[in-house]
C-alpha cells in the first residue's frame, strides 16, 4: 500500500506543477489516464481508500494544487481550458472520495476554504464550460458535505467566498440537477449547526437569493412536497423524500436561531408573496416537531408573536375601511393563520402560555376574536348524500340571516362554496384552542377572560360554523375551563342563560346545569357524568 500512496503523491504533484505551466494539453490528458484509475479504486476498495485518506502529505499536495491555480488561469486558452478544468475536476473526485474515510485531516488543512476559493476561480473565469463547471461544483460541494457532517470549521475572513459559493445554484437554476441540489441542502444543513455562520448567513445581502430564490422557489416548490403537506389533513400520512427531511431540519434550525428573529422580522416589513411562502414553511416545520427546549421555544416565540400581533392590528385597520379587500385580506389571513396555528400548537408547553400571559397574548387574542365575531360571517353549508354542497346558511354574530349579496360574493365563491380569505376562515377556531391551553387550572386567566369580556365570545361560538370546523366542540371544552371552580363565571353564565343568551345544549355539554338556589338566584352546578351518560 506503500508503493501506492507514493504513486498518487507523485501524480499529484506532477500534476500541480503541469497547473503552474499550462503548456502542453498532451500531459493533461496523461494525468488524467493515470488518475481514473485511482478515482474508481478509491469509490470501490475500503482499503485503498483509508490508505490513501490517511496520509497528510497526500492531501498536503492536493491543498498546494489548489493554492496554485491563481497565477495559472490567466494563461489559459480555450482548448487548454478544457483539459486543466477537467483535470482539477478529477483532483475534487480524488478529495470527495478519500472525505468519506477522512474529514479531520482535511479539515485541518482548511482544504474547505482551497476548494471553495478553486471553484470560485474556476467558475469566474468565463471559460464557457458551463456543464463542466456544474459538474466540479456538484463534487466540490459534495466534499464539502463530507467533511463538515460532524463538525464545522467557519472561517469569518472567508465569509463572503462561502456566501458566493452557497448562491451558486441561484445563476444557474435551470441546469440543476437533484444530485446537485441534494449535496448543496445537505452541505447548507451541516453550516446551519454552526450559530456562528448563522449570525454572518443572515446579515449577508446574499441570503434573500439563497432562501427565497434558491431553497424556497426552486428546492422547495419544485423537488419536494412540503407546501403540499399543509393542505392535507393533520393525520394523513406523508412519505417525506431525503430532500424533504433535509429542508425541514434546515428551517428548523434556522427557527430557533437568534440572528433569525431579526432576519424574518425584517423581511416581514417588505411584505410579499415570498415572505408567505416563508411563514408557510416555517409553520410545517414548528407544528411537524413535538420536540422543543425552553431556549427554542423562547426563540421561537420571539419572531411569531410580534408577527401575529402586528398581523392582529392590521386586521383590525382592515376592518374599519369596511371594504373587502381579497388580496389584502389572503396576505393577513396567511400571517394569522400561520401564525395562530403555530402558537396554537405550542401552547402545550408551559413555557409558551407564560411567555403569551407575560406580553398581553391574552389581551390580544380575545381583542381579535371579538373583531372577528363582529366581521366574520357564520356559514352552514348543507350537503347531499355523496357529500357535495347544495347550498348554505349565512348569519352573522347575533344569528341574524345575512342576505347582502354583494358582501357574501366577497366571502364565499358560489361556484366551488371555497370559503375566501376575506372570511379570514380557521382563525377563531385557532384562537380558542389557545385561549383553553392558557386558562386551564389558571384562576387568574378565569377572571381575565371574564373581565375582557371573552367568556361571551366563546359562549357566541358555540355553534356550528363551516367557516370554523369543530369551532363548536373547541369552545365547549374552553367555557368548561372556564367555569371549573369559578362561582363568579358560573354567576355570570347563568345570568345569561336566564336571557336565554346561551343555546341549551352548551352548558350540558360542558358538564354544567342552571339551577336555582334558596334565596331564588339562579347558579350553575356541575352534572355527575353518570347522569351525563344517562342523558
Amino acid at each position: 500500500m506503500r508503493e501506492d500512496l507514493d504513486q498518487v503523491v507523485q501524480l499529484v504533484r506532477r500534476i500541480g506543477k503541469e497547473f503552474e505551466s499550462c503548456a502542453d494539453v498532451e500531459n493533461f490528458q496523461i494525468f488524467l489516464g493515470e488518475l481514473g484509475p485511482v478515482v474508481q479504486r478509491t469509490a470501490q476498495d475500503e482499503n485503498y481508500r483509508q490508505c490513501l485518506a490517511s496520509s497528510e502529505e497526500l492531501w498536503r499536495s492536493l491543498r498546494a494544487d489548489l493554492q496554485g491555480l491563481e497565477g495559472s488561469l490567466n494563461e489559459l486558452n480555450k482548448e487548454n481550458a478544457f483539459w486543466y478544468v477537467r483535470t482539477l475536476r478529477g483532483l475534487m473526485l480524488l478529495m470527495r472520495n478519500l472525505s468519506a474515510s477522512s474529514q479531520q485531516l482535511p479539515r485541518d488543512l482548511l482544504l474547505q476554504n482551497c476548494s471553495i476559493r478553486a471553484f470560485l476561480q474556476i467558475s469566474r473565469a468565463n471559460f464557457g464550460l458551463d456543464e463542466m463547471v456544474h459538474s466540479f461544483y456538484t463534487i466540490t460541494v459534495s466534499f464539502l458535505h463530507n467533511i463538515s457532517k460532524d463538525v464545522i470549521i467557519f472561517d469569518k475572513q472567508e465569509v463572503d467566498r462561502l456566501m458566493d459559493f452557497l448562491q451558486y445554484p441561484t445563476q444557474v437554476e435551470s441546469t440543476m440537477n437533484e444530485e446537485l441540489l441534494h449535496c448543496h441542502a445537505s452541505f447548507l444543513l451541516n453550516l446551519s449547526g454552526n450559530t456562528d455562520f448563522l449570525y454572518d448567513f443572515f446579515r449577508s445581502p446574499t441570503c434573500d437569493k439563497i432562501i427565497f430564490e434558491h431553497l424556497l422557489q426552486e428546492v422547495v416548490s419544485h423537488h419536494t412536497e412540503l407546501f403540499n403537506y399543509a393542505d392535507r389533513a393533520e393525520d394523513e400520512d406523508h412519505e417525506i423524500s431525503p430532500m424533504d427531511a433535509v429542508i425541514l431540519k434546515t428551517f428548523s434550525r434556522f427557527a430557533v436561531n437568534e440572528s433569525f428573529i431579526n432576519y424574518l422580522l425584517t423581511v416581514e416589513s417588505e411584505g410579499g408573496e415570498s415572505f408567505i411562502q416563508l411563514m408557510k414553511l416555517l409553520q410545517l416545520v414548528v407544528t411537524s416537531s413535538g420536540r422543543w427546549d425552553k431556549f427554542e421555544l423562547t426563540s421561537i416565540m420571539a419572531w411569531c408573536f410580534p408577527i401575529f400581533k402586528k398581523a392582529a392590528e392590521s386586521t383590525a385597520s382592515y376592518f374599519e375601511v369596511g371594504v373587502d379587500d381579497e388580496q389584502e385580506a389572503k396576505i393577513l389571513h396567511n400571517k394569522l393563520s400561520t401564525t395562530l396555528d403555530i402558537m396554537s400548537k405550542l401552547t402545550q408547553y408551559e413555557q409558551v402560555q407564560q411567555y403569551l400571559l407575560s406580553y398581553e397574548g391574552l389581551e390580544a387574542s380575545i381583542s381579535l376574536l371579538g373583531l372577528l365575531q363582529k366581521n366574520l360571517v357564520r356559514i352552514n353549508f348543507y350537503k347531499n348524500p355523496n357529500g357535495s354542497i347544495k347550498g348554505m346558511k349565512t348569519m352573522d354574530a347575533t344569528g341574524e340571516k345575512v342576505s347582502d349579496e354583494a358582501l357574501l360574493n366577497q366571502r364565499v365563491d358560489y361556484d366551488s362554496f371555497q370559503i375566501l380569505p376575506t372570511n379570514f376562515p380557521e382563525c377563531k377556531l385557532l384562537i380558542i384552542e389557545i385561549l383553553t391551553m392558557l386558562v386551564y387550572n389558571r384562576r387568574e386567566v378565569q377572571d381575565r377572560i371574564r373581565e375582557l369580556h371573552g367568556l361571551e365570545l366563546v359562549l357566541s361560538n358555540c355553534v356550528i360554523d363551516d367557516n370554523d370546523p369543530f369551532i363548536k366542540e373547541r369552545s365547549v371544552v374552553c367555557i368548561k375551563y372556564l367555569l371549573q371552580d369559578n362561582r363568579p363565571n358560573q354567576d355570570f353564565v347563568a345570568q345569561l342563560e336566564a336571557k336565554k343568551a346561551v343555546q341549551d345544549d352548551v352548558l350540558s355539554e360542558a358538564g354544567y346545569e342552571v339551577k336555582i338556589g334558596n334565596t331564588g338566584e339562579l347558579k350553575l352546578d356541575s352534572v355527575p357524568s353518570q347522569k351525563r351518560e344517562f342523558e
